[in-house]
C-alpha cells in the first residue's frame, strides 16, 4: 500500500485534474504496485480536500 504523502499527493493531483480540466496518467503507470485499497484511500483524501472547499455530500451511491 502506498504511504500517506503519497497518498495525498495523488490526490491532490487529481483534484486539480478536475478542476483544471485536464486529463493525467493512470496512477498505475507511476506505482506499478498500486492496490484497490490505495485507490479507495485516494478517493477519501480528495473527498476531504472538496469537503475543505465547501461541496456537500448528498445522499450516497449503491451499486
Amino acid at each position: 500500500m502506498l504511504d500517506t504523502a503519497t497518498i495525498e499527493r495523488l490526490a491532490a493531483r487529481l483534484d486539480e485534474a478536475e478542476r483544471s480540466k485536464t486529463l493525467i496518467p493512470m496512477f498505475s503507470k507511476e506505482h506499478p504496485d498500486f492496490a484497490i485499497e490505495d485507490a479507495y484511500a485516494i478517493q477519501r483524501a480528495w473527498t476531504k480536500l472538496q469537503l475543505g472547499r465547501g461541496r456537500v455530500i448528498k445522499g450516497h451511491r449503491s451499486g
